[in-house]
């Protein structure tokens, strides 16, 4: 389904906004990975997949009966497929995450 012209520049502008803005509480406290529902060796593609979905499931314009909490869970997408989107932040995070709390995936 194609997204129309004014909805594809609402979600640009949401998603530019979560680029910019310090990551939420929420996705500090939540690994990426369970996020987006996908393992750490989940493939570039699986990733987007992943954020594909959820950034439809989430998207503030599906979710009127509960615009605040979308919102928030639509920035929390976004913050996740940021970091796991790009492969050397991606790498960066893992690594820097696996060394400061000796957690591993």
């Amino acid at each position: 389904m194609a997204i129309a012209g004014r909805q594809r520049g609402l979600l640009l502008a949401l998603i530019i906004i979560a680029a910019l803005l310090p990551p939420s509480a929420a996705a500090q406290q939540r690994p990426l990975y369970q996020i987006l529902n996908v393992h750490a060796d989940a493939s570039e593609s699986e990733i987007k997949k992943a954020y594909r979905k959820k950034s439809m499931e989430w998207h503030p314009d599906k979710n009127m009966d509960n615009v605040d909490e979308a919102q928030e869970r639509f920035i929390e997408i976004a913050e996740a497929f940021e970091t796991l989107g790009d492969a050397k932040a991606r790498v960066r995070f893992y690594d820097d995450f696996n060394q400061s709390s000796g957690f591993v995936y």
